[in-house]
């Protein structure tokens, strides 16, 4: 095993590969999102800011339907990068919304986790609906303690707030939301998702 000079373990990233197109996360998350029509809402002028401030400063194309996007967040003190994918019949200036599911990845990975070890690009174009895949670091998910001081990072309020209010914002993601996370990825954010329909925690294996 290498080590750093400080004698601390390299952290690796972790290979793994998996199917969303069968099995009990296929069914917590269809009914989760129910039907997937798209519901009202206004055209997008430009890119809109978070409550506190974060916004989106970049913006990649990665495929037809996948953008990565850089958000630059008061919460964390930095910028990170998200990756969204997006329906078939999206538009920047669509007066509609999409039902969303967030994907979250466990330790060891990083927001091109989904996309890099399943196929749900596959399940996102099936069902109609905006995947949002923010990165959670090497599986930080809570606004840290920092022995009393708070301050950042703050992962929770990245992705419950600042994440989710840029995605409706600028991305036409609506109100119906799914969540999925990969070991800590689910552990942590399942239960602390507001408004969500259904979630569903995996492991690797």
């Amino acid at each position: 095993m290498h080590t750093t000079p400080t004698g601390r373990r390299r952290p690796h990233r972790v290979t793994w590969r998996r199917s969303l197109a069968s099995g009990a996360i296929t069914v917590v998350l269809a009914a989760g999102l129910g039907a997937v029509g798209a519901g009202p809402a206004q055209a997008l002028a430009g890119p809109v800011r978070a409550d506190d401030g974060a916004r989106i400063t970049a913006e990649k194309k990665i495929a037809s339907r996948e953008v990565d996007v850089a958000i630059d967040s008061p919460a964390l003190g930095r910028a990170v990068k998200t990756r969204i994918l997006l329906p078939k019949n999206w538009t920047r200036n669509a007066t509609a919304t999409w039902p969303v599911l967030y994907a979250y990845h466990g330790g060891q990975d990083d927001y091109t986790s989904w996309t890099r070890n399943t196929d749900i690009e596959a399940w996102a174009a099936k069902y109609n609906v905006i995947v949002v895949m923010p990165e959670g670091d090497n599986g930080s998910y809570t606004d840290w303690y920092n022995y009393g001081k708070g301050g950042t990072p703050r992962w929770e309020t990245f992705h419950t707030a600042e994440v989710r209010q840029l995605m409706e914002r600028n991305y036409h993601a609506g109100a119906l939301r799914a969540v999925i996370g990969n070991s800590s990825g689910g552990a942590a954010r399942c239960p602390t998702r507001p408004g969500t329909r259904g979630c569903s925690s995996t492991r690797r294996r």
